[in-house]
């Protein structure tokens, strides 16, 4: 199943997300060789994010993204596949 993973970070976390960057990025390099995220857009403040990605179900995609997005809002909606 394809779902979209929206994500929105609070401006005065903006220091202390800054920090996990490096770790964050990892794991989404992994996800995206593995064939799991097929795209990832943020926006120019960076405070929200957009992850278009593969998975099982909806809590599975929850669950592979938690390492990543764990202090924000997030929405995750099933997308149609073509």
């Amino acid at each position: 199943m394809k779902f979209m993973v929206s994500a929105s970070f609070r401006a005065q976390d903006q220091e202390e997300m800054l920090a996990l960057v490096p770790q964050e990025r990892a794991h989404v390099h992994v996800l995206q060789e593995q064939g799991t995220i097929e795209a990832l857009y943020h926006s120019a403040d960076s405070l929200h994010v957009w992850v278009v990605m593969w998975g099982e179900s909806q809590d599975r995609v929850q669950k592979a993204l938690s390492p990543c997005f764990n202090q924000q809002t997030c929405v995750t909606t099933n997308l149609p596949e073509k």
